[in-house]
């Protein structure tokens, strides 16, 4: 079992990566937190993106490491493996007062997420998100590849196979080893 929280509440949208060392990251959507903090004022946006560490292959998980609060429950996370064999994971965030733009942290084996910072600056101003998430790699430089679906005016969606033009406007790039990302 990969996370011990046994309630019936949200526990989806799931990701897996190897980090250098072997060890098995799983991340996930939860809706944990939100359930707990049913009315509470302010309201609690959106759902948390928590985690488990396999040091065996998936046998067994250490874990419901909770790496952010504040997550849009409705879009899928994407992890990455640096050249120096660390997990990082991009996902759409909720950032006050209601932007949901993306998110990225590094995932320690120790169950800590350092470095959360914004990754993109959309601006997405809705209650509800695209149910798409974005999808992330690094190159073997440390170069982090992004994509994901912007739904900006008069530009097709990165979903749906945009033609080469609309392609470089989508795809953003990091150069700075995830510290930030640019078109």
């Amino acid at each position: 079992t990969v996370h011990r929280h046994r309630e019936e509440i949200t526990h989806r949208f799931d990701a897996m990566a190897f980090d250098g060392q072997g060890r098995l990251f799983v991340a996930w959507i939860d809706k944990r937190d939100a359930v707990a903090a049913a009315g509470a004022s302010p309201k609690y946006r959106g759902a948390a993106l928590y985690f488990a560490v396999s040091e065996d292959r998936g046998a067994t998980f250490k874990g419901d490491f909770k790496a952010a609060a504040h997550a849009c429950e409705c879009c899928r996370i994407a992890l990455a493996t640096d050249p120096a064999g660390r997990v990082h994971a991009l996902w759409r965030h909720i950032f006050e007062p209601n932007l949901r733009d993306h998110a990225t942290a590094r995932l320690n084996p120790d169950g800590t997420a350092s470095g959360f910072r914004r990754a993109t600056t959309d601006d997405w101003r809705l209650d509800a998100g695209p149910h798409h998430g974005p999808a992330v790699a690094c190159d073997t430089e440390g170069t982090a590849q992004a994509v994901w679906f912007f739904g900006i005016r008069h530009r097709t969606p990165v979903g749906m196979r945009p033609p080469a033009p609309d392609w470089e406007d989508s795809l953003h790039h990091s150069v700075n080893r995830s510290a930030t990302f640019r078109r």
